[in-house]
């Protein structure tokens, strides 16, 4: 459809200066679609924790709430347990194993509310919330809550949505900087002083947990500075006070960016724990798994762990490779080094992990290209083209992890469809029957593991690239909004997971969570025809 000469007069000045994105007239105003679908979102993780109330919880759950209650108590290494009548916390809670900003703001949610269960409220309110939205302003109202329904409905979605763990907020928090970015560059978004400030606020947020809560979301910075860098270019067209305002919020954006990694970077220097080599423990295992390829007595000795062992203070050193290699998984790297009898104990290499570098460069220089044949293996496992068995579905009973009794922290699930029903009749003895929580969830997990190929992350990255391809060799694809923003979501999720292909301690479904929410909308996106609204480019505005 061709627009009239006068056209470009009558746009708003963010569609002159940023090609003409801009989505097809609704009836319903898209605003009002973000709202309702914020209301609903909060609706939905109510119902929900009322049924899993405070959450969903694995033994990585316990390490960080342990550490939040041993902020909120004051607790200290090798001090008494300040409640009474439990045992001292570890040491290794004191360890800065994970980001130690997710602990204090699950310390500070407790401290203002009395329960744990707040913070997994908030999440899974902000993670719904935060995916619908971004899927309306990418696919307009009714396409984008379709899609985000759908997403919703998968078991392996809202399970990670209710765990006690980051991905849920990570996934939350890159939703909403994507919508940020959408909405800074779309034509019809409104450019008043109001919704600026709650734009950047929104995104000054959402940078603070992005970065603060994983440590591997450092691979996306290209990507969002790729995306400030277009819009920056994209005001030059535009009329002096709105190129001023735009540019503003892009370095406002920028130092909120910047902030909150240094922030990030340095609150483990303010917190008084012991820092933690954690990588060194994933270098042993992609060393293990280097040598367990090589089926070469020779090269096992040359390249030994049995002194890193020593260091660390395994039982047994002088046996810790040979132990290592056989009971090595390529799914996680749980097995050499947790346990009781494990060869290469974490807690050791966590503290020192000079010798483990030392022999895992060592390794790297001088076997490139055995160690290229274990980290090409790792990535099928961690794409899921080499896993086997189902992935791990994240399920809690009344007890929650035990191990973190001894230290006064419960987190077995509590909310009044928690506990087993009792069956009585005069007949016979009361029969116990699984509470509605257990039912739910043993459902929801053979319907994964009965459709496990469908969840893996390298058919929705291939279906997404070639939806991407789809949309790009059509004719005026450089003109149409849909096109560009699904290629900026591929961009993010692409670059997110690839963290995990850099340094990966295991393939757990949950790391894919931020990455996966972001492909449906790629391939519907991609897929969708051209906007016919789409008025075309000037001379004096650039294609996105």
């Amino acid at each position: 459809m061709t627009a009239p000469p006068n056209a470009e007069s009558r746009m708003p000045n963010a569609a002159r200066y940023t090609g003409g994105w801009s989505l097809p007239a609704s009836r319903v105003p898209l605003a009002t679609c973000h709202l309702l679908i914020i209301a609903a979102s909060f609706a939905l993780a109510c119902v929900l924790m009322l049924v899993f109330w405070p959450g969903l919880a694995t033994n990585d759950t316990g390490h960080r709430i342990c550490l939040s209650d041993a902020l909120l108590r004051g607790a200290s290494p090798g001090q008494p347990n300040p409640r009474p009548g439990f045992e001292p916390l570890p040491d290794s809670v004191y360890q800065h194993v994970f980001p130690p900003i997710m602990s204090i703001v699950a310390a500070g949610l407790r401290w203002l509310t009395g329960t744990w269960g707040v913070m997994t409220l908030l999440q899974c309110w902000w993670f719904f919330a935060s995916l619908g939205v971004l899927a309306q302003r990418v696919l307009g109202g009714r396409i984008g809550t379709l899609v985000w329904m759908l997403t919703l409905c998968v078991p392996l979605v809202w399970n990670t949505a209710l765990a006690m763990l980051p991905d849920a907020w990570v996934a939350a928090s890159l939703c909403t900087m994507l919508a940020c970015i959408l909405v800074a560059s779309d034509s019809r978004a409104t450019h008043r002083a109001s919704t600026s400030v709650l734009v950047l606020a929104a995104f000054a947020i959402s940078v603070v947990v992005f970065f603060g809560f994983r440590h591997n979301s450092i691979t996306v910075l290209p990507v969002l500075a790729l995306a400030g860098a277009w819009l920056w270019l994209g005001t030059r067209a535009a009329p002096a006070p709105a190129r001023r305002t735009t540019r503003a919020a892009i370095l406002a954006a920028s130092a909120a960016t910047l902030g909150a990694m240094l922030f990030a970077r340095a609150l483990p220097s303010f917190v008084s724990w012991r820092a933690a080599d954690v990588p060194a423990t994933i270098m042993v295992w992609e060393h293990v798994g280097a040598l367990s390829l090589a089926h070469d007595d020779a090269r096992s000795a040359r390249h030994s762990l049995n002194d890193v062992a020593r260091a660390a203070g395994g039982a047994d050193p002088a046996t810790a490779t040979t132990r290592a290699i056989a009971r090595h998984d390529w799914v996680m790297f749980n097995t050499i080094v947790y346990g009781p009898d494990a060869p290469l104990p974490a807690r050791g290499i966590r503290d020192d992990g000079v010798p483990t570098r030392a022999a895992f460069w060592k390794l790297v220089r001088e076997e490139p290209l055995l160690y290229t044949r274990a980290k090409l293996r790792i990535w099928a496992t961690v794409m899921g083209l080499r896993h086997a068995g189902p992935v791990l579905f994240i399920t809690t009973d009344k007890q929650g992890p035990p191990w973190t009794h001894q230290y006064g922290v419960h987190l077995g699930l509590s909310g009044p469809l928690a506990h087993d029903a009792d069956l009585t009749s005069t007949a016979q003895p009361s029969i116990p029957t699984p509470s509605v929580p257990a039912r739910i969830l043993i459902l929801a997990q053979r319907l994964t593991n009965a459709t496990l190929a469908l969840w893996m992350p390298y058919l929705w990255f291939t279906g997404a690239l070639l939806a991407l391809l789809l949309a790009f060799v059509r004719p005026r694809a450089s003109h149409e909004r849909r096109a560009w923003a699904s290629l900026l979501l591929f961009a993010a999720a692409t670059s997110y997971y690839a963290g995990f292909l850099v340094l990966s301690p295991a393939f757990e479904w949950r790391y894919f969570l931020p990455s996966f929410v972001l492909l449906p909308i790629v391939i519907v996106a991609a897929l969708s025809p051209a906007t016919k609204s789409m008025p075309p480019l000037s001379r004096r505005t650039i294609a996105p």
